[in-house]
């Protein structure tokens, strides 16, 4: 599974234990430590007891690695404090720097939203915050039925929190305090080139492995109290760590240096090899021969290496098909246009005979990520759809991830989860809905429609065959 430090283990698995604590609130568990050790405020804010047990003190230091990992989403902001919360939708502190001397630390998010509107009030925040978080904060986007904040996970696309991903976050703290960024920079370049070299597998494990001083020299043997010298048994003369056994020792020394990296792994490979079966009584290659045998081994492996020329396959072009007959189907896209920082939605209606029911562009804010974005356009589709009183629709869209969270009910966590659950709140308006996923080459009428938001001002809507003179496709 890719864990190597069982203490960093441990405290993902801990951490796993308070995430359940804070998302199932009938949890048994929970109640318990809450009724005994925190019974007026969260887990997160829950005081060190002297009375508490190992496991409470464990779940206590495990707080900190879920405080890492943690962003709030926003709901109603009443849960959110705008000071000391995690809640900006961008890495990595996600939390407000703006100077706020007028702003109390207790102050929650939703003084910046307009309850009734369910929308920021975004001269307030122009005003309040420094230019780019104001933009941040404007770019969160709000669910019009207000729903409570709830804590998400950033380390997984879905917002759920993983224990691989707890493992891998705390790793990364741990090397970002052992290393400066430079360091890092240098070690993360060094292996990079390691595991792309033309050499076996076996060789850059060995590589690696030297490296990471884990080969079972006499040094590292008796360090681990399984033999009692470390002096080296070719020389007799020097204690055996790795640089030794593979350039210093007298033993090793006619074999010659070679620049070349894969040369030199492969000869300090075969160097070990050949210390090994001197060790065990097995016959050894003379060592004059070992740099011929390492050049003819290299040789044969890129040799063997060079792929065979593909055969070229015809581009497959996918198509947008018509609906069954009886249901309409409502294409869906974004784009994002960064020069402006802002977005663009569109929406185009068929029915089974291709016939045009209507269209819709319209601009948008620009918000974090893509997904949040595709989750928007597919609930202006939705409302779109059901402001023409469609009854049995086929929603289409190019994102997969969407196109699951709405068919499933899925990322409620994630960064769009309150659109996805604004999208499922407009299923009951139709008597059928069916969700499709189709390539980007098969939406390109809905994709036109979403840049051509970048030309205009305010939501625009052509009925039927309107909609194709203002925007330019391919074709389908």
């Amino acid at each position: 599974m890719g864990f190597k430090e069982i203490e960093k283990f441990n405290e993902a698995l801990l951490a796993k234990q308070v995430w359940r604590m804070m998302q199932n609130l009938d949890f048994l568990c929970f109640r318990v430590f809450k009724a005994r050790f925190f019974p007026n405020c969260s887990i997160l804010d829950a005081k060190d007891s002297n009375s508490g047990s190992y496991a409470w003190k464990s779940i206590l230091g495990a707080r900190d690695v879920i405080k890492k990992g943690m962003v709030w989403r926003i709901g109603n902001g009443q849960s959110v404090q705008i000071k000391e919360d995690k809640w900006l939708p961008v890495k990595p502190s996600r939390v407000i720097l703006s100077p706020l001397p007028s702003v109390m630390s207790e102050t929650r998010v939703s003084s910046l939203i307009n309850p009734d509107l369910s929308v920021w009030k975004s001269e307030e925040v122009n005003r309040t915050f420094l230019p780019h978080e104001a933009s941040l904060i404007l770019s969160i986007p709000l669910s019009r039925r207000s729903p409570p904040d709830c804590v998400s996970w950033l380390c997984t696309p879905t917002g759920e929190f993983s224990t691989s991903s707890a493992y891998k976050l705390l790793a990364a703290s741990a090397s970002t305090e052992r290393a400066s960024a430079s360091n890092q920079a240098n070690q993360s370049s060094f292996w990079k080139r390691l595991w792309k070299m033309q050499v076996p597998n076996k060789i850059k494990h060995f590589v690696w492995r030297v490296c990471n001083n884990a080969l079972p020299t006499k040094c590292n043997l008796r360090r681990r109290h399984i033999v009692e010298s470390d002096v080296c048994e070719l020389c007799k003369a020097d204690p055996e760590d790795a640089l030794h056994a593979l350039c210093f020792c007298s033993h090793v020394a006619p074999v010659g240096d070679e620049l070349r990296p894969e040369m030199f792994a492969t000869i300090t490979s075969s160097v070990w090899n050949r210390r090994n079966a001197l060790h065990f009584g097995r016959e050894a290659l003379p060592i004059a021969k070992i740099s011929a045998d390492a050049c003819a081994l290299l040789h044969d492996f890129i040799n063997s290496q060079i792929p065979e020329a593909p055969l070229p396959r015809p581009a497959v072009r996918h198509q947008w098909h018509p609906p069954e007959q009886g249901f309409v189907k409502v294409n869906f896209d974004a784009a994002l246009f960064k020069h402006t920082s802002s977005a663009g939605l569109g929406v185009i209606v068929r029915d089974w005979r291709g016939a045009n029911l209507g269209a819709l562009s319209m601009p948008a804010m620009l918000s974090s990520t893509v997904a949040e974005m595709e989750a928007l356009a597919c609930l202006r589709a939705f409302q779109f759809a059901a402001e023409l009183d469609l009854h049995r629709v086929i929603f289409e869209g190019d994102s997969a991830t969407i196109i699951s969270a709405v068919s499933h009910g899925t990322s409620r966590l994630s960064s769009f989860g309150n659109i996805v659950d604004d999208v499922r709140h407009l299923l009951p308006n139709f008597s059928s809905v069916i969700f499709s996923h189709v390539n980007r080459s098969g939406n390109l009428v809905a994709d036109a429609l979403a840049k051509k938001a970048s030309s205009i001002i305010g939501c625009h809507i052509w009925m039927e065959a309107f909609a194709f003179r203002h925007c330019r496709v391919g074709k389908l």
